[in-house]
């Protein structure tokens, strides 16, 4: 049972209203889009790496084909975390911490594993609700090296301390590159 502080249990309360005005937020800028749907998975395991690879994604968009992840900070921590204010909606990863970024792209590919029109998910957005008053959203899009980074780490680490079969040898890079070539193939 892990100790739940103040700022902890407020965040869980209030990230079903952060979602909400996410969701207006987005549903305003996008007409065209299909954001009216939102879900709150569960843990979704990755299709292919069920051993080892499981995700909380903070909602799903499916119409919309994308998904939020929902952030809520102090406005002390904005100018050491985040780089910029979103781009208008354009590509913010420059401007996003590593470490969300990181989480974003985690849920993503879990997400898209599960997809026949994993494709068209060219996109995940971030809500940061800044000290009770703000939201801003930023756009995500996919870094391959920095994903398959992620993926050549946790698949390693997995092997080496938790495979049930004892210590394995790391994957090739053959693996790990038919494996992307199979995701950029996808139509």
């Amino acid at each position: 049972h892990q100790e739940v502080n103040d700022d902890m249990w407020f965040g869980n309360v209030i990230e079903d209203a952060i979602a909400q005005l996410a969701q207006r937020r987005l549903m305003d800028a996008f007409p065209e889009r299909r954001f009216d749907v939102m879900i709150q998975p569960d843990s979704i395991f990755h299709s292919y790496h069920k051993n080892w690879w499981v995700t909380h994604p903070d909602r799903i968009f499916p119409s919309a084909k994308t998904g939020l992840q929902i952030k809520n900070h102090d406005a002390s921590l904005i100018p050491r975390l985040y780089k910029a204010p979103p781009q208008d909606h354009g590509q913010d990863n420059n401007v996003v911490p590593l470490m969300e970024q990181m989480q974003c792209l985690w849920e993503w590919e879990s997400v898209l594993s599960w997809q026949a029109d994993a494709s068209k998910w060219s996109e995940w957005w971030l809500a940061v609700f800044i000290t009770g008053s703000r939201l801003r959203l930023y756009r995500l899009v996919r870094n391959p090296k920095l994903l398959n980074g992620m993926i050549a780490a946790g698949w390693t680490w997995w092997r080496n301390h938790l495979d049930p079969h004892g210590p394995q040898s790391e994957p090739s890079d053959e693996i790990w590159l038919r494996r992307m070539e199979r995701r950029e193939a996808e139509p």
